[in-house]
């Protein structure tokens, strides 16, 4: 069940991913959150030379991922508090957030400000910018992001692309 609704959100929301990586050439990515970590439900490659390794159903860890931080925050405390009891704070870079009370800090900023940013946590040269994507009508947890190389990630382009991917995320929401 959990896979065929997934596949209708993903036709659902396609479209929109099509259009905006193709009017901001950048590479967007759909998950949602899918036994404690996040899954990739859909990705639109930017025309960029740096691609994404990442494909349809691979499982991203939350801590230190921005789709895991955004997928955590719209979440009600006693859960989100739960999942991060039970998983791994495992060190994949020299920049991956290991620390429980630097973790809930970042979610809290991502409930703050609407959006995350993970410079090469999970990835060296990969950064990462999402915005959560909660369906609470249909019990979906998610996020959107874009994603590239940490040196185009400046300040200000993290702004602007924030406030494309909340209006992505309201169009997105309209839609349900």
């Amino acid at each position: 069940h959990k896979v065929d609704a997934n596949s209708r959100i993903v036709e659902r929301i396609h479209p929109s991913l099509q259009e905006i990586s193709r009017r901001l050439n950048e590479t967007v990515n759909l998950v949602g959150m899918y036994d404690n970590s996040a899954l990739y439900l859909d990705k639109v490659e930017s025309s960029r030379s740096l691609q994404m390794r990442s494909k349809l159903g691979d499982h991203l860890p939350l801590h230190c991922t921005s789709l895991g931080k955004a997928i955590l925050s719209p979440l009600p405390d006693v859960e989100a508090d739960r999942i991060l009891n039970i998983i791994q704070l495992k060190k994949y870079t020299a920049h991956t957030v290991t620390n429980l009370s630097e973790l809930k800090e970042q979610i809290k900023f991502v409930k703050e400000n609407g959006y995350s940013l993970e410079i090469e946590e999970l990835e060296p040269g990969l950064s990462c910018i999402a915005v959560p994507l909660p369906i609470k009508a249909i019990n979906f947890y998610g996020g959107i992001s874009f994603s590239g190389s940490p040196d185009r990630f400046t300040e200000v382009k993290v702004l602007e692309l924030s406030v494309e991917l909340k209006t992505l995320a309201a169009k997105i929401l309209s839609l349900f």
